[in-house]
């Protein structure tokens, strides 16, 4: 029989794995498919202009590596993180 503190172990790994498969799939899932890039081209950086690299756009990216990084980080210090 499991003790507490291993039912209560296991109930957090199986949590943690439900958040990371959510986190990964809102990753996976293309960008301009979000509300705030509804007037996207289709073609260039939604922050810059500049033309995205074709595996950008292959994953549903609206923004370059740069503007992306920049994106992050600034979300993350909203955040608090």
């Amino acid at each position: 029989m499991a003790s507490i503190e291993e039912l209560a172990y296991e109930k957090c790994l199986e949590v943690y794995a439900r958040q990371s498969e959510q986190e990964i799939a809102a990753m996976l899932r293309p960008q301009w498919q979000e509300a705030q890039f509804a007037q996207w081209d289709g073609v260039s950086c939604f922050d810059c202009g500049e033309d995205l690299i074709e595996g950008r756009l292959l994953l549903g990216r609206v923004r370059c590596v740069d503007c992306q990084s920049l994106a992050e980080h600034k979300e993350k210090r909203s955040r608090g993180l």
